[in-house]
């Protein structure tokens, strides 16, 4: 997910490494939705949230990063996975995917840390955007592994995040999982092969959420709230009192940037991961 910090900073880290092609060319079939909920995704780069703000701001779902493979738990998940049922938001949860790193390992780190989901939680969700030395297919065959862990654990079907580009590089690859696409300064996201549609769009790394200090990963949901709290395994709002509702999709993405500027945030992203 996206680094935060001044962009300019990390221009002169050498940590090395890939991550998105750094560019704005996506490949995909354009899929625009009807109606949208808004959410988040937190790491421990975005500090201590308030989260009776975020919610009052009229975000009805966050995502928490658990780690970023096995050698970087984030020390800020427990908190946010607490705090976020706390104030009656669908919660979720992602891994940072290590390609070359143990996918069961990786799988079970994430299974240990969310426990048993229940009611308002969402299902796992696979974060990949390096090749990690891997061949496409061995890439495919290990986030198989992690999924169908996964799967196997919760009875539910497990997320992928993504950027159309990465994707489509990677060969399309066919998963059995559901698409959490990344894809900034467009109207409506690009959705790659096999995907038939994208279930969350992360659609901003520069959006502003009261509640969260400097830049936030903005998402949305693709469907009504009733239909968010059903794939969350919730007949209803978690908890009762004011929170927030569904919104008419406006065809407009908040804090989208332009290419030049999205390049390099894909860079920055890539060297504050690395550089931890």
């Amino acid at each position: 997910m996206r680094s935060k910090g001044a962009l300019l900073v990390f221009l002169a880290a050498s940590c090395g490494g890939g991550a998105f092609p750094e560019t704005d060319t996506e490949a995909g079939l354009t899929i625009c939705a009807n109606t949208t909920v808004e959410g988040v995704d937190v790491s421990r780069w975005d500090g201590t949230v308030d989260w009776a703000a975020v919610r009052s701001a009229g975000i009805a779902f966050a995502i928490a990063r658990v780690s970023d493979g096995l050698a970087y738990p984030d020390s800020s998940f427990d908190a946010n996975w607490a705090a976020i049922k706390a104030h009656g938001m669908v919660r979720g949860s992602y891994q940072y995917f290590e390609p070359a790193q143990d996918p069961i390992a990786q799988a079970n780190l994430v299974l240990q840390r969310v426990g048993a989901l229940g009611p308002g939680d969402l299902p796992p969700a696979l974060d990949i955007e390096t090749m990690g030395g891997l061949t496409s297919a061995a890439l495919a065959a290990s986030m198989a592994q992690w999924i169908e862990r996964i799967r196997f654990a919760t009875g539910r079907r497990p997320i992928v995040y993504t950027s159309p580009a990465f994707w489509s590089a990677l060969g399309n690859a066919n998963v059995a999982a559901d698409l959490w696409v990344a894809n900034w300064a467009v109207t409506c996201p690009s959705v790659p092969g096999p995907f038939a549609s994208w279930k969350l769009w992360q659609y901003s790394a520069t959006g502003s959420v009261s509640g969260i200090a400097g830049m936030a990963d903005r998402s949305r949901f693709n469907g009504s709230l009733a239909e968010l709290f059903a794939w969350a395994g919730s007949g209803s709002q978690p908890d009762a009192g004011p929170g927030p509702s569904t919104t008419p999709a406006t065809g407009c993405s908040s804090g989208a940037v332009g290419p030049s500027a999205l390049a390099l945030l894909m860079f920055a992203r890539r060297r504050r991961r690395l550089c931890q």
